[in-house]
């Protein structure tokens, strides 16, 4: 009976075949996840090194330059939507929505306004400011004291 069991072992054959398309073989950064292929002798798939396309990237990277970039931050510099993890890339600065920014300096005129005397008889005045918000979106500071 020993001997026998002994040949059973001996007779094991390899099939990889039950590591499937789904089957997460290794997790590659910034770099698209590799899986393996279903095929009965398979090699442990790499990770890219290189990309022409953001399919070749994670979800939450994109191909600038031949390499996956993990997506920006709001702030961040971009120039494409897919380049910040918001979706949401205007004015060269990823954010949510509307105007983006990192400094108000970024913002367009339209969120300020010059200076107006309020108060003739007593010489005062404001104005609008830019403002770059925390989220990294421009919005106006009204009725800045002048």
């Amino acid at each position: 009976m020993c001997n026998w069991l002994r040949l059973w072992h001996v007779l094991e054959i390899d099939d990889d075949s039950a590591c499937t398309v789904t089957t997460l073989a290794n997790t590659c950064g910034t770099y698209s996840d590799a899986f393996c292929n279903t095929q009965v002798s398979q090699s442990a798939p790499s990770c890219g090194t290189t990309c022409s396309t953001n399919a070749q990237c994670d979800a939450s990277a994109n191909c600038q330059g031949n390499l996956c970039v993990s997506d920006g931050a709001n702030g961040d510099a971009c120039s494409a939507n897919n380049q910040c993890t918001s979706n949401h890339c205007q004015n060269g600065f990823c954010c949510a929505t509307g105007d983006c920014c990192n400094v108000a300096a970024n913002c367009p005129a339209s969120y300020s306004n010059a200076a107006t005397c309020d108060t003739p008889s007593s010489c005062q005045g404001t104005r609008d400011d830019a403002v770059c918000n925390a989220s990294k979106q421009c919005s106006t500071s009204a009725n800045v004291a002048g």
